[in-house]
């Protein structure tokens, strides 16, 4: 979050994952945010669009894996 970037290769290496495939789901709820020129979706890497950090913690929310969509236990981003 704080280097508005992330790379998959790091990821890979670090747990022995496929990142694509592992975090499939969570890219695909990203799209719309990359539609909205927020977020930059790359075959490598995300990188936060200048537009896009403010919503970062949403970006974060994607991948927590604790996280219900249908909860409510945090607060509103927005």
């Amino acid at each position: 979050m704080c280097h508005g970037r992330l790379e998959f290769a790091a990821i890979e290496a670090r747990h022995n994952i496929d990142f694509r495939s592992y975090f499939a789901s969570a890219l695909a709820s990203l799209e719309e945010m990359a539609d909205d020129g927020l977020i930059a979706l790359r075959d490598h890497e995300i990188g936060v669009l200048p537009s896009g950090r403010l919503m970062i913690r949403n970006l974060a929310m994607a991948f927590d894996a604790y996280l219900k969509p249908t909860e409510n236990r945090y607060s509103r981003t927005v």
